[in-house]
């Protein structure tokens, strides 16, 4: 069992009102093992933000006021043989806002739960398929929504220092609008590979495609396809660098505040990040990170470009 807790403020050097944002957070984890072929893996974090921005699905809105978010998720793994084993995972992630506009738009409960059945074919090569129910309850927008997914897997060693995994599948959604129901079947995959340089060196890229809900009131969905690269290294014994780069394409469907039309139009979005770590005891952690962001989009008033400094505290209990 272990409990940690972080705080992070970031400063904004030009933008109108508060000129610094602060978020709180708080981190549970619980495992334990009932017998070497059963264990379960239990998590929830906890998340304040105060005067903030939202960023999530590569899009920044600003909202005046609060936000809460709180994550469990729950995991059963069980090997059924020496090659076959079974993972039971249920999740739940819930949003509220203080802002009144942000609640209505945006306050949401999102469940999800489904089981994954994972095949070692050989000591380098396994397999995996699985299936997954979400329903997402907004508290007062007409955009619930469910949908069911199933997924192939395969992950491959390739050498002792290379591995890599694809994962693909397809999405059959339902989800409210204003008016009607509308239903969607989307495929998607999520391959990934990463290569230690070194024992303190790794490097990693990837790409993804998906259909997802978006985290924007004037949005009900997106199609996103998106790239990313990555660097760590462990440069000393107390100090850590990570460098990441993401490319992201997204078409954003049925828009209703900034425009009657319902087509889709595309934006593209562009992030480098750079992440300092130095651990100043066993338990404390300092971070400072610098972030570049620039997107472009189809929607007026919508493209920004935005240089962000982050200096962060982690505390381990």
């Amino acid at each position: 069992f272990s409990v940690s807790t972080s705080m992070n403020g970031n400063f904004f050097a030009d933008r109108p009102g508060d000129m610094f944002d602060f978020n709180d957070a708080i981190d549970m984890t619980f495992a334990h093992t009932f017998s070497p072929r059963l264990s379960l893996d239990i998590s929830d974090h906890f998340r304040f933000g105060r005067e903030p921005q939202l960023a999530d699905n590569n899009t920044v809105y600003r909202y005046e006021g609060d936000y809460v978010n709180n994550g469990f998720n729950a995991g059963l793994s069980y090997q059924i043989s020496s090659k076959w084993f079974l993972d039971i995972s249920v999740g739940d992630d819930l949003w509220y806002y203080s802002d009144a506009q942000s609640r209505q738009d945006l306050a949401r409960n999102a469940i999800t739960v489904g089981p994954t059945l994972r095949y070692r074919l050989t000591e380098k090569t396994s397999l995996s398929g699985g299936y997954t129910y979400t329903v997402i309850e907004y508290d007062t927008s007409p955009r619930d929504a469910e949908s069911h997914n199933l997924t192939a897997g395969i992950s491959q060693s390739i050498t002792s220092k290379w591995n890599a995994s694809l994962n693909a599948g397809v999405s059959l959604r339902t989800e409210d609008n204003a008016t009607s129901k509308e239903s969607h079947t989307e495929p998607f995959f999520d391959f990934g590979t990463t290569y230690a340089i070194s024992e303190k060196a790794t490097l990693s890229a990837g790409a993804r495609h998906s259909f997802q809900e978006t985290d924007v009131q004037s949005y009900y969905f997106s199609t996103t396809t998106s790239g990313y690269m990555a660097f760590s290294w462990n440069f000393a014994r107390d100090l850590s660098s990570s460098t990441t780069m993401n490319i992201v394409s997204s078409e954003l469907s049925n828009a209703i505040a900034s425009t009657q039309d319902t087509g889709s139009y595309n934006d593209m979005t562009y992030v480098v990040s750079q992440v300092f770590s130095w651990k100043l005891r066993e338990n404390l952690n300092l971070d400072l990170s610098y972030t570049w962001t620039r997107l472009d989009s189809e929607l007026p008033n919508r493209a920004y470009r935005r240089n962000v400094v982050s200096v962060g505290a982690s505390v381990l209990f």
